[in-house]
C-alpha cells in the first residue's frame, strides 16, 4: 500500500456546499487574474484586489455580533452527528501521468502545457484499505458507523490536492528522471532545479517543509567552491 491518511469535516447541506464551491471558484479566478499579493490599499481600483484576505466573519462583523455568530456556530456543530470523511493518498509514479507541451499557444506564442493526470489501481487499493481500517476502528470503539462502501471508490470521486509534484523527478539515471541526487539536471552543467517537481513520489502530506529542506540542502551544495571537496554529509 501507499502512504495515506484521512480527516473528518462536518457535513454541510447541499446548498451550502454549492455556495462554498462557487466562492472557491471565484477566489481561484481572482488569483489567476492577479488580484492577490497586495495589502488593502484604497488607492487601488477596483478595491476587490485584497478583499480575498479580509471578507471573513471575524473581520467584517462587530465584536458583539461575531461572538453571537461564534456561539451559534459552535452550538450547531455540537448538534450535528454526520461527518464527511476526506481521504488523502500518495500517488505512485507513472510515466504516463506527466506534463507535456500541447499544440495550443499563449498570447506570447509559447506552447501551452498539457497535463495528463492519471489514477491507477494502487491509489484506489490504498484508500479501500484505509476505509476498511476506519470501519474496523469505528465499530470496535463504538464511535460511529461508516455509511459508504469502500468498494465503491472510483476515479471520478478523486480530486487533486493542489500540489504539483514529480514533473522533474529525482533519479540516479537520466532514463528514469530529470535531476540527480544534488538536484542537477542530468547532462547539463550548472543547471539545478529545486521544488516539488523533483519529488520521486508525492507522499501523502503537505510538501512545503520538504521543499524548504531541499532548498537549504542545495544552498549548502552550491556554496562549496568548485574543485574543492565537501566534508561531512547532508544528514
Amino acid at each position: 500500500c501507499l502512504n495515506g491518511y484521512l480527516h473528518f469535516e462536518v457535513a454541510r447541506p447541499p446548498v451550502v456546499e454549492q455556495g462554498y464551491d462557487t466562492t472557491l471558484q471565484i477566489m481561484k479566478c481572482l488569483l489567476r487574474r492577479g488580484y492577490a499579493g497586495r495589502r488593502l490599499d484604497p488607492s487601488l481600483r477596483p478595491p476587490i484586489y485584497d478583499l480575498i484576505y479580509h471578507l471573513t466573519p471575524r473581520e467584517i462583523l462587530p465584536y458583539g455580533l461575531y461572538r453571537l455568530y461564534f456561539r451559534a456556530r459552535a452550538l450547531a456543530r455540537a448538534q450535528r452527528r454526520n461527518l464527511v470523511v476526506f481521504n488523502h493518498c500518495e500517488q505512485a509514479p507513472d510515466p504516463d501521468s506527466r506534463i507535456t507541451l500541447g499544440t495550443g499557444k499563449d498570447r506570447f506564442g509559447n506552447p501551452l502545457a498539457r497535463l495528463n493526470w492519471r489514477l491507477n489501481p494502487p491509489e484506489i487499493e490504498t484508500l479501500v484499505r484505509l476505509q476498511e481500517t476506519l470501519r474496523t476502528v469505528l465499530d470496535k470503539r463504538g464511535l460511529g458507523r461508516l455509511l459508504s462502501d469502500p468498494n465503491d471508490l472510483e476515479p471520478a470521486l478523486f480530486a487533486d490536492a493542489s500540489h504539483h509534484l514529480g514533473g522533474t523527478r529525482m533519479s540516479a539515471r537520466p532514463a528514469t528522471g530529470v535531476v540527480d541526487a544534488d538536484l542537477k539536471v542530468h547532462g547539463v552543467v550548472n543547471l539545478f532545479i529545486c521544488g516539488g517537481s523533483v519529488f520521486p513520489t508525492s507522499g501523502s502530506g503537505n510538501p512545503t517543509w520538504s521543499i524548504v529542506a531541499f532548498a537549504l540542502r542545495l544552498a549548502d551544495h552550491l556554496a562549496v567552491p568548485r574543485g574543492s571537496a565537501a566534508v561531512g554529509g547532508d544528514g
